[in-house]
């Protein structure tokens, strides 16, 4: 199955037949995108730069520019206070978002609740034989009560269902959702963008309870759709850097790197062309995946840096989700209702190379979902006008942890300086090597004037090594980091900095770690954005594919 995607079908439907490709028109398509993804990928080459700038900040690895211009014989020394602060805001935010005894999320009705009419007309019967039994008037009143009553009855139910399905939500690497939101804050705080993709759908088998022909409960197994989600790798992201906001863009790509066997599986889905998959194998035996720059980079890293760079096999298809005209789209030979072709529908198109693979109407588009919702949410860890993609933490502190570094470069190679000697060999024994000084060693002197009998041979030479000076210069950058982002020894919990005496109290070390927390809850209000959106389609999911009547 392909990595990313699954195929969303209608209870108990029967798979779609196999359309009728319009080649032409496909091949049209697929220039088009092939050419939008092009023009995509040149828009995102600044943030690709930046993000391979916070990577080295990391891992604490210079910028070839700046390694350059540092002697060989010169420290190269790089505290990693980017990797400290970056930890240390990802453990704060998990701690703050996932307690161990709570959830970070709910399913609340709303103040009026709006039901659908055959369950208002249930709450009113219910409420009418109440108050018939209990001998009182139904009033307004009362109904507004029991309509309220139902839909948090309803509410709790659902919060219950999803807080089942988001155990094991991860697809085949079978993840938590905290696992998920893990990966999607750790993205967020490096790079500035965290995405994570569904709900997509696939069939699992769950256990139901059914009496026997003795009238004894047994379990009994069933086949149910369960939701998705993925996290989505941001290199991977190719947004319309042209919008100024996430929700105007006109539409993103997804990078999917395959081996040939996975590609050749496609064949077998319904929702994919195994003609056209043929005709890109046909066309690239060895396959069409291409390493970009960034890949070579990132690679050069660590320790794959001594991995060839060769494709070895291996494909690549852009997955485009946009609006296009349903007119459009039926043209291709994919079936949309007659009432949707004069309107743009959301669609999923995948395209390799020019060679379009995969085309479909988003199956969300006829169900009951919203008009805009998102397949896609993305948490952005700092908003940044100048930038769609966010702001993530190295930039943020890259002045400060550059400043630290070469503060520190300077104090340690100014130490090295500490035994400097000046020798007068013309008062030495000749012969004598005078290239290092070692322990216990003799010097022989040469000198029978008295004249310079109180001249020594070597003589000490004292440096301004400014050791002390420059180490307060780190603490001094070490300072502004702190004050960047929020990120010092009183939000990890360490009193011993706090400002005075009576705050190492227990009662004034709360209060010192609350108003270190405070910056935090602008991040995390960010997250809300992003949980909300998730909950929002998984709430979408429950209201399509669950079939408990109670939901």
């Amino acid at each position: 199955m392909a990595d990313g995607d699954m195929l969303i079908e209608g209870l108990g439907e029967a798979a779609p037949a196999k359309p009728v490709l319009n080649l032409e028109a496909l091949k049209a398509l697929g220039t088009t995108l092939a050419a939008r993804f092009s023009q995509y990928e040149k828009d995102r080459n600044l943030a690709e730069l930046k993000w391979v700038r916070n990577a080295r900040q990391f891992l604490g690895i210079y910028d070839p520019e700046v390694e350059a211009q540092i002697p060989s014989n010169r420290s190269k020394a790089y505290p990693k206070i980017t990797r400290v602060k970056c930890v240390s805001m990802l453990a704060r935010l998990m701690n703050l978002l996932f307690p161990a005894d709570d959830k970070c999320w709910g399913a609340r009705p709303s103040a009026v609740p709006d039901l659908v009419q055959e369950d208002l007309q249930k709450v009113l019967d219910d409420a009418a034989r109440a108050a018939q039994e209990g001998g009182y008037e139904l009033t307004d009143e009362a109904i507004e009560q029991a309509i309220r009553t139902f839909a948090r009855a309803q509410a709790d139910r659902l919060e219950l269902e999803m807080e089942d399905q988001l155990q094991d939500v991860g697809g085949s690497a079978r993840l938590s959702f905290v696992q998920l939101c893990r990966q999607v804050l750790y993205s967020g705080i490096l790079y500035g963008m965290g995405i994570l993709k569904g709900p997509y759908i696939e069939m699992r088998t769950m256990r139901t309870w059914a009496k026997d022909v003795d009238g004894k409960f047994v379990a009994t197994p069933v086949e149910v759709y369960r939701p998705r989600y993925e996290f989505v790798a941001i290199w991977d992201y190719y947004p319309d850097m042209s919008a100024k906001y996430l929700h105007q863009m006109s539409g993103h790509f997804e990078r999917h790197v395959f081996s040939k066997h996975q590609l050749i599986a496609l064949k077998s889905r319904p929702d994919f062309f195994a003609e056209q998959i043929d005709e890109v194998i046909r066309r690239n035996p060895d396959g069409n995946y291409r390493c970009r720059t960034h890949e070579t980079t990132l690679q050069s890293m660590g320790v794959h840096k001594a991995v060839g760079s060769q494709p070895r096999g291996k494909f690549e298809a852009m997955a485009w989700e946009g609006h296009m005209s349903g007119k459009d789209l039926a043209e291709l030979g994919v079936e949309v209702p007659d009432n949707l072709q004069a309107e743009d529908v959301r669609a999923t198109v995948w395209i390799m190379d020019d060679i379009v693979i995969k085309a479909e109407m988003s199956p969300w588009t006829l169900l009951d979902a919203p008009d805009d919702m998102p397949t896609y949410h993305h948490f952005v860890f700092e908003e940044d006008e100048s930038s769609l993609l966010g702001n993530g933490l190295p930039n943020i502190m890259r002045d400060s942890q550059m400043s630290l570094a070469s503060a520190t470069r300077m104090a340690i190679d100014n130490a090295s300086l500490m035994r400097v000697f000046e020798v007068n060999t013309g008062l030495l024994t000749l012969n004598q090597d005078t290239s290092a000084i070692t322990p216990d060693r003799i010097f022989y002197r040469d000198d029978p004037s008295p004249a310079t009998a109180n001249i020594p041979a070597l003589k000490v030479v004292d440096l301004p090594l400014k050791v002390g000076e420059l180490t307060s210069l780190v603490q001094l950058f070490q300072g502004f980091a702190d004050q960047e982002t929020f990120v010092n020894p009183a939000t990890g919990g360490d009193m011993q900095k706090g400002p005075s005496e009576p705050f190492r109290t227990a009662t004034g070390a709360s209060m010192l770690q609350g108003a270190a927390a405070l910056p935090f809850k602008d991040v995390v209000r960010n997250f809300d954005r992003f949980m909300e959106s998730v909950i929002g389609s998984l709430i979408v999911f429950n209201r399509n594919y669950n079939p408990d009547p109670r939901l």
